[in-house]
């Protein structure tokens, strides 16, 4: 779990050096999703949704991937709306149970 932790962490901090930028949110919503943390997703994503978190183009230009802002995708939106799902789905934890077939 330490390297997940650290994923996390990196993924924060790129947001240092482009604060207006979404993309970062992107690999880290990703990432939460393998972990089942619904609840940090939701929040990344209406971060991304505030209307000053437009689609930085033209001011910048570098790399920009469309689906990460409101304007010019509806990724957010479906991502959204597939989240809410899994955090209403009912789910059973066969980790703590053992099955002996001897």
């Amino acid at each position: 779990m330490r390297f997940g932790l650290s994923v996390i962490k990196k993924r924060r901090y790129a947001g240092q050096f482009a604060p207006e930028r979404n993309e970062h949110y992107i690999y880290l919503n990703s990432y939460l999703e393998e972990l089942k943390k619904y609840d940090e997703i939701i929040t990344n994503i209406d971060k991304m949704i505030q209307p000053d978190r437009k689609n930085p183009f033209p001011e910048k230009s570098f790399l920009i991937e469309n689906r990460a802002y409101y304007d010019t995708s509806n990724f957010l939106i479906e991502l959204r709306e597939r989240i809410e799902k899994k955090t209403n789905e009912h789910s059973i934890d066969l980790k703590s149970v053992e099955f002996n077939f001897k």
